[in-house]
């Protein structure tokens, strides 16, 4: 029985050895005093992306379309600081065969020589230009076109910096004297400064009508010739008329220019009569 226990303590103590030897071989494991197991696992990941794609269209839409009212319409008139002066005229002075278109045109008391200066037959429907000549001076002649017609509207235009300016007025015509020598006829328009005249060829009148001033048309077809216009027998005496329109801005003519422009249509003619 005592070897059993010494037996035994010797086993105890090589176990004793054993494991002390092992220990030195191996590392200490601490010892838990907790049996739970924290695991941590990242089970969301989060991903940073950047777009720059504009994914928002941003639209401008007029549901109201806006109205503008003009209630009052303001009226702009060209003020002419210039003072243009213009003298026009459409005449023949040798019984119709020499027609001219004739103007001069100051600015400013000034020859102007750039203007457009044109004459329109508005019965015809024709029109010709007047050329500068010179100074303030404009005219057209037969062998250029120029033509008066008995019973046609005419109008000149003249177109400066200042504006545009016309004056109208119808051509008279067709003189005519009885065989008599009492009676003178043409075609009258109205006209306002007609002026006929009888006399010898050298010699004083021996009578005369006009319309003085220009307007009181006095002078008006037919008119009567008295016996006393032909004072001397045997005696050719010759029968002058001028058919004559005078028209200044008051009457409508170049309005706007000044006062003492004019417009002047002259048909001049002539008729001879003996006195037996």
């Amino acid at each position: 029985m005592k070897n059993f226990f010494v037996i035994l303590f010797c086993l105890i103590v090589a176990v004793m050895l054993v494991l002390l030897g092992c220990k030195k071989n191996e590392p200490t494991t601490p010892t838990q005093k907790s049996t739970e197991t924290i695991t941590k696992t990242a089970t969301d990941i989060y991903t940073s992306t950047i777009t720059n794609t504009p994914t928002d269209t941003m639209t401008f839409t007029v549901t109201e379309t806006p109205t503008f009212t003009v209630t009052e319409t303001p009226t702009v008139t060209p003020t002419n600081t210039q003072v243009v002066k213009i003298i026009g005229m459409i005449y023949t002075y040798n019984q119709g065969t020499d027609p001219t278109y004739y103007a001069e045109i100051k600015i400013d008391n000034i020859a102007y020589e750039y203007a457009t200066v044109t004459v329109k037959d508005l019965t015809a429907v024709t029109q010709k230009n007047v050329p500068h000549i010179g100074g303030g001076t404009y005219m057209l002649e037969i062998g250029n076109g120029a033509e008066i017609i008995t019973g046609h509207d005419y109008q000149m235009e003249v177109i400066v910096p200042g504006g545009v300016f016309t004056a109208n007025a119808k051509a008279p015509g067709n003189m005519n004297l009885s065989s008599d020598g009492t009676t003178l006829t043409w075609a009258d328009y109205g006209e306002n400064a007609d002026v006929y005249f009888v006399n010898q060829p050298g010699y004083a009148f021996t009578y005369s009508e006009q319309d003085t001033p220009p307007g009181n048309n006095i002078v008006n077809s037919p008119e009567t010739i008295p016996s006393s216009a032909y004072p001397e027998h045997g005696v050719t005496y010759y029968v002058n008329m001028n058919m004559r329109w005078e028209l200044y801005p008051s009457d409508g003519a170049f309005t706007g220019a000044t006062s003492d422009s004019e417009f002047i249509i002259d048909i001049a003619d002539y008729k001879m009569y003996y006195n037996p």
